[in-house]
């Protein structure tokens, strides 16, 4: 005597467990992405972090300091490359964002 064959699936219940095997496995790799995604976006360094980095001596600092107030009424562009043209060896985005920097340093003190 035979019984039929329960642990059997049909054709069809066989394709959609396939299928929803392979949802579940794209939806955890795509969580995974996301979560990588976050995590390297968390340890980036963020502008301040690269502008602690960067080497301002004694001499540039006073520089700056001195073309600074000799040009702090003029709009930005022209105020940070005039400025840039009075600090030894620094550019005018790097003069913007020593200043840029000293104000933040200056708002948390």
């Amino acid at each position: 005597g035979g019984g039929g064959g329960g642990g059997r699936l049909s054709m069809e219940e066989k394709r959609r467990l396939q299928i929803e095997d392979q949802r579940r496995k794209a939806a955890a790799v795509e969580q995974q992405s996301i979560l990588s995604q976050q995590r390297a976006n968390a340890n980036a360094p963020t502008w301040i972090d690269n502008e602690l980095m960067e080497v301002w001596t004694p001499k540039q600092e006073k520089q700056f300091d001195n073309a600074l107030v000799m040009y702090g009424g003029m709009g930005a562009k022209a105020r940070y490359k005039l400025i840039s043209e009075n600090v030894d060896g620094k550019t005018r985005q790097e003069c913007l964002m020593h200043h840029k920097l000293r104000q933040v340093i200056a708002k948390e003190q």
